[in-house]
């Protein structure tokens, strides 16, 4: 019974945090919105792999802390909480500045994209200690494939929507990212619940 809640609330959290990812791909959607705000080619090229380093560093030093803690659940959750919704206030920023201002929506892409990065990268250890200790292994496999294959899925559907809103009868730059941004941080946001319960 403790397996079976602990996977349902895993399965959630990972299906609404693969969708989230998938609609702002690191390597699709962020360099086409960033081509849109600046002409430097290191930026547009740099910008796949931001969350990569972000996610990857702070895994390097949170490690021992996590190995000497004997209780890890709020070493991922309580990060969680600020971290998920940096994108979702990033989409907000965007509509405020408007399409005048795409140095201002670089700048504030960085830092709010920059710390959605960082946090997961704080989170990231701690979300699979939980994994492999709250979950047998019968179940941490079923966890994970349902996980891809609803993901999966779920874009499947989603992606001709994505597609409407970028196209020229969508929105219009910037709002027509924003809207996507928003999504994605809604995803986000909510996926903190999960790792509460």
């Amino acid at each position: 019974q403790v397996y079976r809640r602990n996977f349902l609330f895993f399965l959630t959290d990972g299906i609404l945090f693969t969708v989230a990812m998938s609609i702002i791909g690191p390597t699709t959607l962020i360099p086409d919105f960033i081509r849109h705000l600046t002409n430097s080619e290191v930026l547009i090229g740099l910008s796949s792999s931001i969350f990569d380093v972000g996610f990857t560093l702070p895994q390097l030093f949170i490690a021992r802390y996590i190995v000497r803690s004997a209780r890890k659940k709020w070493w991922f959750v309580g990060p969680n909480i600020p971290v998920r919704f940096a994108i979702l206030i990033f989409a907000v920023v965007t509509v405020l500045l408007g399409k005048d201002r795409p140095t201002l929506i670089l700048i504030a892409f960085l830092i709010g994209y920059g710390i959605a990065a960082f946090g997961d990268g704080l989170v990231g250890v701690p979300w699979a200690d939980l994994v492999g200790t709250s979950l047998d292994d019968k179940w941490r496999a079923r966890m994970f494939g349902m996980m891809s294959a609803s993901g999966g899925i779920i874009m499947l559907g989603v992606s001709p929507v994505l597609g409407i809103i970028l196209s020229d009868s969508g929105p219009g730059f910037p709002n027509n990212y924003a809207a996507l941004f928003g999504l994605a941080g809604l995803l986000f946001a909510i996926s903190i619940l999960p790792g509460v319960f």
